[in-house]
This record gives structure tokens, C-alpha cells and sequence, in this order.
């Protein structure tokens, strides 16, 4: 069994002159400039399929873990993420305490040696915090120039509004030090728990007693600062130290009330989840936190999760990421504070937004991050938004400066289009975003390529794609070749162009060339939606689809990928496919196929967001080849939902969304 060893990941949130000490306390051993592995606890992640029998959270109920416990001394055995299933292996994570007064750096790097030697244990690792620097700018701007018309670098929010200007069914998680959710100009925009009450009790089973607006999993901060909550976990996420308050405005202040500040989104509700803690100048936030938000934000139906901290892969973050994405949320991480071309865990993967920040005359900040691993920009410096400082018990409106201010308009920018086309994927919406972005490269020749696609614009990912709104789009292979089939609701559109390459070459992001793809059809696909078109003649292999829409004026957009493994020798190969339509009402058709070679029964299960079995549609015995589900929704209450398809070997999860 090996230790994991994690990576140093930078540390980042407000533009802020570079400071360095010594570990604040022996809570927190200093492991690299502004980063930190605490000593209090680790993370131990148990092989697939270890039973675990627990009488109580002092335990895991496995003979050898359990005499390292009572070896180690440990306190407490926490599920990090709770009444999670075997679906996505979250259940297998637990989080190790050890007393305060008792722990240290030796004995946190003991219990990882440990436990990691154990055969039921996959991995154990050091929990890490990063920090927050934050000196908020003089007040000087009393309006916002990333949303004035008359800004010629403005992110075009004025323009989508005559669109949208949000909807109250989404949901923007602001994982961060807390939000003031009483600030005069977020608290109608807050979320509130419609499982929950003030009733002493887990109403809605999902692990947390009186979540109404969120959740504090701050516990054990040091250092912290006087009148602070830092000991336990709670219900109350407020704020303290003013950074998530700020984040909160710019993503979704309330607008068009005669008070302080607009937002991007006029009407999207905010999740307020607590994973950091100040101690002035500093703010911090634990990885574990920042993890267990996230998986919470996943089952409480968020549309996007904002990052806007420093990060690293521990703590148990890669997993709930992976979570919170299959569950259909957009990830969004500010890009990093140095001026230089690091980045952290989250930037650096393919599936999360990493925002850089520009000021006002179009130019990269001075202080942002850059490099070809960003995927977009937005303004950073000057942003003036809500704000409250905890000491004073202040609330009021501040400018600020750093790539944690541009995080949050990328974040209120995702929850427009997801008010514009609930029925998007987390990659469509990610793709929609990036497609409409303006390019500021000529504005920018030293950091040609190094910006991402530029320019957040809001009002293009709202009418790239509005003369298509695609409902799905699958691919399944047949004995007479590739079938594939898409529905959607139709504007002006002239008809279709689907391209096909082989999946060797590897993915690709949406809005990329199509070098590389062969253009399947000769003439355009016209006709009345739904259509079905065979590719026929193909050999054996795995195989990337791209579908173009083409509107009367000849602008293109394009949807998918959908992926096959075509064997045109076998009647099917296994797959799980869209369910239609998406959203549901009262009926939805849920699609799968399976190959000849298959024998037995087929599982069939639709879960609720918590993970609770909610229709069981299994099978016996299958014939190989496709099939077709109809589910009665009706009883279904309105919400986000999964379905998982296993068989043999093979297993996959989709999502569908049940609305009214």
C-alpha cells in the first residue's frame, strides 16, 4: 500500500503583496509558501468492497483499523461524505481526528504510514488548508465597470439581460469564508433548504441537522480571530472575514432594488457553504471543507460550485470534484494571484473553468495567473461588490482586486445559461461559456494563447445556441452500422451536419477545429425532429461524433460528443444513453443497448439526489441488442435524479431532471 503523495498547489484569492511566515500554530505544519498540512487529522480511503460494520463514529468495525485507532488514540472516525452510495466510491472516504491537545506533525505522519500499510486501505494522506490573502482596495469605485454599457471591455451583461436575467431554480454554491446571508442586497437571493426547518433534526436525511440555508463545516481553525466561530461544525455559515460576501455579489447580488450593487445573476440563489476561516491578514480554507461542500453542493442540485481559493488534490477534493461534475455542475477556479504560469489542482484539469483576470482596459492583471492551461477571463481588478467584516459586524460595499473576483462573474455567467437551457449538461454549459468568449489576444500580444479563449461575453452563450436547443443525441452500434438519433427544439434552423473520428485521437473540447473528423453525411439532414440517421459500412472500433446545427444565415454551432464501440458482427454493444425528454414532465424514455455476448439480468435503478433508490427498473434477463424504457414521472417530485445501468462488467450513470 503506498502513501499518496500530494502535490503543492498554489496559494491564491485577493491581489495582495507577498508575505510569508512561520506555521501559525502547531495545528498547521507549513509544507510551502501559504500552504499547510494539519496535524489534527488525515484522510484513509478504503479498497472496494472492505465491509465495514461500525457501532459507533469511534470505530470503522474492521479488526485492524480498529486497534490502529485505539493505538493512535483517535477521537472520532468520520464518513466524509455522508449517506453516500457505492455508485461513485465516495462511500469508501473517512476522515481520521485525533485530540488537539494531543496532535502533531509526528503523529498525523504516523497514522498515515499506518494506516496505508493496511491491505483494506487504499489510500491515507495529509489533509492540507491553503491560504487566503486578502487586504481589500480603498473604496474608490462606487460603480461596477465590468457591467457598464458604455465599458469597452464589459462582459456584455446588459445585452443578455434582455434574455435572461436568471431564474430562482438555479442554484450557485459559494464554497468560501462564510456568506453575511442578511446583507441587505443577497438575503432574498439566498438558497434555503426546502427538505429543512429549525427543528433540532435531519428533516431531509442527508446527514446535517437544520441545514436551512447551508453549511458550516469550519471545526479546529487555528489561527483564527477573536469572536470567530472556528470550533465545530454548524448550521449558521456566516461570514466573517467578508472574502465569500463578496464573491456572493458578483455572482448573484440582488439587482434592480434601489440598493447597493447588481449582480450577473439577477435571481439565482445562493448556497452558502463555509470552508474557510480568517486571521487577518489571512483567510484559510481546509481541503476536507472544501471537499464535503462540494459533495453536499452536488446533492442539494447545484448548477455551479465557485472555487475561488487556493487547492490542492487532498483532503479527499479530486473525488467530490468528480462527484459534483457527474452530478452535472459546473466547477469554477480562480486562476492564482503570482503573475506567473503555476497553477493549482483544479486549473490544471480539463473538466473545470480556470479563470484568469483582466482590469478594465481589457489588459491581463498585473497580479493574475496565465498559461495555456486557462480557459477564459474576466474582470479582476476594481470589482466592487457586498461586503461585511465580522469584527465590527459591518456590512457595506467594497472594491477588491484578484482572480477570486473573477471566478464569480464565470460563475454567475454559467447560472444564465442554465436558466436559459435548464436542460444543458455541466460540458454544454461549460462549452456554451467558452464559445462565446471574446478574444482579447490582439489586446494581449505578450500573452498570446495564454488566456484561455479570452473574454467572458454574457450574451453569446445565450443566443449561440438558440436556434437549437438540443434534447439528446446518442450513438449505438448495429449489425448494419453506427444508429444515431437526436431530438430537439428547432428555431431557424436549416438542417444538420454530423462528423465522425475515431476515439484514438483522442477528445476533444467543443468549439475546437474539426481536423481530424470525417463529415459523414453529403447533403444536409433536414427533416422534422426527431431524427435517426445510420453510418453505415464501418469497421469494428470505438467511435467520437460531432452534431452541427446550421442556421439559415450558415452559422454553426455544434452538440456532443456522443462515443460507441461499434462491433457491426453483434446486435449492440453496452451502453446507457440520454433519457427523453430532458427535462420530464410526466413520462421520460430511458434508452440502453447490450451486446451479443451478454447473458443475464440488466440493473436499471433511478436514484434521487441523496441517493436513496427511487424506481427500480431492473431486468431478469435482456436480449442483446436495444432497448427501450418508458418510466412513469408523475409521482416523481421535481428535482435532479440519476439512473445507473450495470450489467456484466459494465456500468454507467446518467442524469435526468424532473420539472413542472
Amino acid at each position: 500500500m503506498k502513501v499518496q503523495l500530494l502535490p503543492l498547489a498554489v496559494v491564491f484569492l485577493i491581489a495582495y503583496p507577498s508575505a510569508f511566515g512561520s506555521s501559525p500554530s502547531d495545528y498547521m505544519v507549513e509544507v510551502g509558501p501559504g500552504v499547510y498540512e494539519v496535524t489534527d487529522r488525515i484522510l484513509v480511503v478504503l479498497e472496494r468492497g472492505v465491509g465495514v460494520n461500525r457501532s459507533d463514529d469511534a470505530v470503522f468495525g474492521i479488526e485492524s483499523l480498529d486497534a490502529l485507532v485505539a493505538d493512535l488514540n483517535v477521537i472520532r472516525v468520520e464518513q466524509e461524505f455522508p449517506n453516500s452510495g457505492p455508485e461513485f466510491d465516495l462511500d469508501r472516504h473517512y476522515i481520521v481526528h485525533f485530540d488537539l491537545a494531543e496532535a502533531t506533525d509526528a503523529l498525523a505522519a504516523r497514522a498515515v504510514d499506518e494506516f496505508a500499510t493496511d491491505p483494506d486501505v487504499r489510500t491515507a494522506e495529509r489533509i492540507r488548508v491553503h491560504r487566503v490573502n486578502l487586504v481589500p482596495n480603498d473604496p474608490r469605485f462606487t460603480q461596477q465597470w465590468a457591467l457598464k454599457p458604455s465599458e469597452e471591455f464589459n462582459i456584455r451583461a446588459h445585452r443578455a439581460w434582455n434574455i435572461t436575467t436568471g431564474s430562482t431554480n438555479v442554484k450557485l454554491a459559494i464554497a468560501d469564508t462564510g456568506v453575511a446571508y442578511d446583507h441587505e442586497d443577497l438575503a432574498a437571493n439566498i438558497w434555503h433548504n426546502p427538505g429543512e426547518s429549525y427543528n433540532d433534526a435531519d428533516s431531509d436525511g442527508n446527514g446535517y441537522v437544520d441545514d436551512v440555508i447551508g453549511w458550516d463545516w469550519v471545526h479546529n481553525a487555528w489561527p483564527h480571530e477573536e469572536g470567530e466561530d472556528w470550533k465545530d461544525p454548524d448550521n449558521d455559515p456566516m461570514d466573517y472575514m467578508g472574502h465569500g460576501t463578496h464573491l456572493s455579489g458578483i455572482a448573484s447580488a440582488v439587482t434592480n432594488n434601489g440598493k447597493g450593487v447588481a449582480g450577473v445573476n439577477w435571481n439565482a440563489k445562493i448556497m452558502c457553504l463555509r470552508v474557510g476561516w480568517s486571521a487577518f491578514p489571512y483567510g484559510y480554507v481546509g481541503m476536507d471543507f472544501c471537499a464535503q461542500a462540494m459533495y453536499y453542493a452536488a446533492n442539494e442540485g447545484a448548477d455551479a460550485y465557485n472555487a475561488s481559493w487556493g487547492n490542492s488534490n487532498s483532503g479527499g477534493l479530486g473525488a467530490a470534484t468528480d462527484y459534483f461534475i457527474n452530478h452535472d455542475g459546473v466547477v469554477v477556479a480562480a486562476g492564482g494571484n503570482d503573475g506567473g504560469t503555476s497553477y493549482s489542482y483544479l486549473c490544471g484539469r480539463n473538466d473545470v473553468l480556470a479563470v484568469a483576470a483582466i482590469n478594465a482596459i481589457g489588459k491581463k492583471a498585473s497580479f493574475s495567473n496565465y498559461g495555456h492551461w486557462v480557459d477564459c477571463c474576466a474582470p479582476g481588478a476594481n470589482i466592487h461588490s457586498t461586503y461585511y467584516r465580522g469584527p465590527t459586524h459591518h456590512y457595506y460595499y467594497y472594491s477588491m482586486d484578484g482572480t477570486s473576483m473573477a471566478a464569480p462573474f464565470v460563475t454567475g455567467l454559467a447560472g444564465l445559461v442554465r436558466a436559459k437551457f435548464p436542460g444543458y449538461s455541466e460540458s454544454q454549459v461549460r462549452d456554451a461559456i467558452l464559445d462565446g468568449c471574446w478574444d482579447i489576444d490582439w489586446n494581449n500580444p505578450n500573452y498570446e494563447g495564454k488566456l484561455g479563449e479570452g473574454l467572458i461575453n454574457c450574451y453569446n452563450p445565450l443566443v449561440n445556441n438558440n436556434d437549437v436547443e438540443l434534447k439528446y443525441f446518442t450513438a449505438a452500434s448495429t449489425p448494419e452500422g453506427v444508429k444515431l438519433e437526436w431530438d430537439a427544439e428547432e428555431f431557424e434552423t436549416a438542417g444538420y451536419n454530423l462528423y465522425r473520428r475515431e476515439t484514438a485521437a483522442g477528445k476533444a473540447r467543443l468549439g475546437d477545429n474539426l481536423d481530424g473528423y470525417a463529415k459523414v453525411n453529403t447533403d444536409l439532414i433536414t427533416g422534422t425532429a426527431p431524427y435517426v440517421y445510420l453510418d453505415g459500412g464501418l469497421d469494428e472500433g470505438s467511435y467520437e461524433y460531432i452534431l452541427e446545427d446550421v442556421d439559415l444565415n450558415g452559422k454553426t454551432t455544434q452538440h456532443g460528443p456522443a462515443y460507441v464501440d461499434h462491433n457491426p458482427s453483434s446486435p449492440g454493444a453496452y451502453a446507457l444513453y440520454a433519457c427523453r425528454p430532458n427535462p420530464a414532465s410526466e413520462n421520460a424514455v430511458i434508452s440502453f443497448s447490450v451486446p451479443e455476448s451478454h447473458t443475464g439480468a440488466v440493473e436499471l435503478v433511478v436514484y434521487d439526489i441523496a441517493g436513496r433508490k427511487t424506481v427500480d427498473l431492473s431486468f431478469g434477463v435482456v436480449e442483446p441488442g436495444s432497448h427501450e424504457v418508458a418510466v412513469d414521472t408523475s409521482a416523481m417530485a421535481p428535482g435532479v435524479y440519476v439512473y445507473r445501468m450495470a450489467a456484466g462488467d459494465f456500468s454507467a450513470v446518467k442524469k435526468m431532471v424532473i420539472a413542472r
